[in-house]
């Protein structure tokens, strides 16, 4: 049992954090064939610290969402988590970390 009690599951060959990560995938790839969004694209990653120097070489760290994809000519990307992972210092400061650097060019759903 992991720590959140989500259950990893495996769709298409992709494995998923939990089944309602899976499940938001599905319905994606359904909005993808019926034409309602284009581009889907899993585990997208984005920069949000850049490396530096400190006594040592710090790497850059990343903000790695769960789904980016095209609708209306907007670019999404979108989160799925647990009530639980919303609460979470660390998601929650990549979340805003992110949401500085790239909040004017993408729309960021949590679902």
């Amino acid at each position: 049992m992991s720590k959140y009690k989500n259950i990893k599951t495996v769709i298409h060959g992709h494995k998923f954090d939990s089944r309602k990560e899976a499940l938001r995938y599905s319905e994606l790839q359904i909005l993808q064939l019926a034409g309602e969004i284009s581009d889907l694209e899993l585990q997208p990653r984005f920069k949000i610290v850049p490396a530096v120097v400190w006594n040592k070489k710090l790497p850059a760290r990343f903000y790695v969402a769960d789904f980016k994809y095209k609708q209306n000519g907007k670019e999404i990307v979108e989160d799925v988590k647990s009530e639980i992972t919303l609460k979470n210092a660390v998601y929650t400061l990549k979340r805003q970390l992110f949401l500085l650097k790239y909040g004017e060019k993408y729309t960021f759903l949590e679902s």
